[in-house]
């Protein structure tokens, strides 16, 4: 098992079980349920996340795995514990606020979704560099912390369950898909990048970087003062895939507009060291 290898150990969880509290539902997936939970002696807010789908074992054997390979970065969670009947992940909780709920706050403050996006962009960026592909990036799937203002905004990537590694069909390949049903289905799902979805192409940066344009199209309405340099990048991501910026080149883009607002946006490492 490759969390062995990371240094990862197997420990009877029955002495666990008084230890752990359950509270609330924090959000309801495709794939399972995510609940906030309490471990004693750990000092930090953690979440549970039960997976509740066919082959469930190997869907949290899976999201583990690249918890515990991205543990290092900024921006994700981190992997306390898993149990393999009935399957859950242990994690770090970072807060109950997704993107999606905050882009529906009145008034929404251009400066917080500025860095939102570009601290995004920088994980993603890291998480591409080491070869792999996030492959579901929506506003459900970012949290929002510390956003009364920009500076103390802390923005986390959660739900690395579809994380592969460059050169995947993780959805199967055109050829063993039903073209008609698959290409139907990317209505209801346009945030994924079409031809990944249909099994036309593998994942790579690229693929990623669709979705994030698609993600940021959904907040250009909400920044009254919208540097062009952001429609263009919105525009080049939803783009053929040739003509898509990388997410270094996206950060730096960001990052630009962002310091012709205020001088909060410095350069700080993805990496958590």
């Amino acid at each position: 098992m490759q969390l062995l290898a990371l240094g990862y150990k197997l420990v009877d969880v029955k002495p666990l079980e008084a230890q752990l509290t359950i509270y609330d539902l924090l959000g309801e997936g495709g794939y399972g349920d995510v609940y906030s939970v309490e471990l004693e002696d750990v000092p930090y807010p953690l979440c549970l996340k039960l997976i509740r789908i066919i082959h469930a074992l190997d869907s949290t054997l899976h999201e583990a795995n690249a918890l515990a390979i991205t543990r290092r970065m900024r921006g994700v969670p981190r992997l306390v514990g898993i149990c393999l009947d009935p399957p859950a992940i242990l994690m770090s909780m970072h807060g109950r606020l997704t993107l999606s709920k905050f882009c529906r706050m009145k008034p929404v403050d251009e400066y917080v979704l500025l860095r939102i996006f570009h601290t995004l962009s920088g994980t993603l960026a890291l998480i591409n560099e080491w070869g792999f592909s996030h492959n579901d990036i929506k506003a459900s799937n970012v949290t929002i912390e510390g956003y009364s203002e920009a500076s103390t905004t802390v923005t986390t990537l959660i739900d690395l369950g579809l994380l592969t590694n460059h050169g995947v069909y993780p959805f199967g390949k055109a050829s063993e898909l039903k073209r008609l049903d698959i290409e139907r289905q990317h209505n209801t799902k346009p945030w994924y990048e079409p031809d990944m979805f249909c099994g036309k192409k593998p994942t790579s940066e690229a693929t990623d970087m669709y979705s994030f344009g698609y993600l940021l199209k959904g907040v250009l309405r909400l920044l009254p003062t919208t540097s062009h340099h952001l429609s263009t990048l919105t525009y080049r991501a939803l783009g053929p895939s040739k003509s898509r910026p990388s997410f270094l080149e996206a950060r730096k883009i960001i990052q630009k507009v962002a310091m012709y607002k205020e001088a909060w946006c410095i350069d700080v490492s993805p990496f958590d060291v």
